[in-house]
């Protein structure tokens, strides 16, 4: 009787084992499926790379015109495991330098989120930072995967922009930053021609 329950136990571990596998694998191919199902070219793309802290950190994002907005699709590989990831699209030029030294820290050259209104004020655009991104989530295997419609802005708002992961999850109301932390990985977006 023993040898029959540790047997079915034996099963059901496997079979949820393959579950979990499978599931994570639809999840990780479902990040692709805008890029399979369009026509479209992406518009832009953003390539991180981590800082000096966090050196394996590296992912891509692409934005899409779609409908008249952006649909940004984003994965990035060699995160913490199991953290909620503050993710923005910063207002400079650059993304300077990956050290983390100095009081600025990794990145610093990014500026602030990208704000398309002037700061405090509504402006028909975007009622908060523009460069607001939800918080993304990293896997037991440090993977990360999102996919996110963007009302109200245009290309040419994100075009040359910095795109920064901090450490912490955004929470919508510290400001500047969102209490999100320091800025772990940062890419700049490129248009796509």
């Amino acid at each position: 009787m023993q040898n029959e329950q540790a047997e079915q136990n034996l099963y059901e571990t496997a079979g949820a084992e393959q579950t979990e596998r499978s599931e994570r694998s639809e999840t990780r191919s479902s990040v692709n499926r805008f890029a399979y199902m369009s026509a479209e070219a992406p518009a832009l793309r953003g390539e991180l790379r981590g800082s000096a802290d966090h050196p394996t950190a590296e992912g891509s994002i692409f934005a899409y015109w779609l409908d008249g907005a952006l649909y940004l699709q984003a994965e990035l590989l060699g995160l913490p495991p199991d953290r909620v990831f503050g993710f923005h699209i910063h207002d400079g030029i650059i993304c300077g330098s990956p050290d983390s030294g100095g009081a600025s820290g990794a990145f610093a050259e990014a500026g602030p989120h990208l704000s398309l209104c002037p700061e405090g004020t509504w402006c028909g655009r975007h009622p908060y930072h523009a460069g607001n991104l939800p918080p993304i989530i990293s896997d037991s295997d440090g993977y990360a995967a999102m996919e996110v419609y963007i009302g109200k802005a245009l290309i040419s708002d994100y075009s040359g922009k910095p795109i920064i992961l901090h450490d912490m999850s955004d929470d919508f109301s510290t400001q500047p930053s969102g209490g999100s932390g320091k800025r772990i990985a940062c890419g700049i977006f490129t248009e796509v021609l």
